[in-house]
């Protein structure tokens, strides 16, 4: 997956991310798309760390293994949403609510699929 950071700023403070055609605006910090310093627990989901592979890492791993394999790339639109949301620090509030209510589509409607979600997005992030 190739992420783009746009050179312009929707908000002040924050910074637009371009993944494909999805536009995510996210707030500026050094831990975006970063490593997370060594500890003992993840600094944004409070997950305890038992390896030296944070959750930034083990995101990466599961985009990886999406890419590679077709089995793990139907549910790309879960994963991507479900680690957003873990990990606020990310995302504007806006860009929080926005996933939220995706993966509530995703979870509760078996018509929502990522084709059909893809043109509401585009209205509504473009």
């Amino acid at each position: 997956m190739k992420v783009e950071r746009l050179a312009y700023s929707a908000t002040p403070g924050y910074t637009v991310l371009r993944c494909s055609r999805l536009f995510l605006p996210v707030r500026n910090s050094k831990q975006c798309y970063t490593e997370e310093k060594m500890s003992t627990h993840c600094p944004e989901c409070g997950v305890p760390l038992i390896s030296e592979d944070g959750c930034t890492q083990r995101f990466h791993h599961f985009l990886a293994l999406e890419m590679t394999d077709p089995e793990y790339g139907v549910v790309h639109h879960l994963t991507v949403a479900a680690y957003m949301l873990q990990h606020p620090g990310q995302l504007s509030r806006m860009g929080w609510l926005a996933i939220r209510d995706l993966l509530t589509q995703f979870l509760s409607d078996e018509n929502f699929t990522p084709a059909v979600a893809r043109p509401d997005i585009a209205r509504k992030w473009t």
